[in-house]
């Protein structure tokens, strides 16, 4: 799995007052714990067995976003990092 950032025109102010790129923790739902687990900084790339926990019976996988406290309160929009799950169950 890979964790994409967004587009770079998130990190101007070209789309105007209220735009900007997500700043805060990222977590994962874990199943086994039943609790969140905030993901390391900065870590992009995940392999199957790190993500094993976090993976309901379904083949769910429940994301969690908490954003910084904004320095700009009338910020409207957030662009949130996207997951990217390429695999298949054997």
């Amino acid at each position: 799995m890979l964790i994409e950032a967004p587009d770079a025109m998130f990190e101007s102010n070209d789309r105007g007052v209220g735009t900007a790129e997500f700043r805060g923790v990222i977590s994962f739902y874990n199943y086994r714990t039943g609790n969140f687990d905030d993901l390391a900084s900065g870590k992009t790339h995940f392999t199957a067995e790190e993500l094993a926990p976090y993976f309901a019976l379904d083949h769910t996988l429940t994301v969690r976003y908490a954003e910084e406290k904004s320095e700009n309160p009338e910020r409207l929009d957030i662009a949130l990092p996207w997951l990217t799950v390429i695999g298949e169950d054997t």
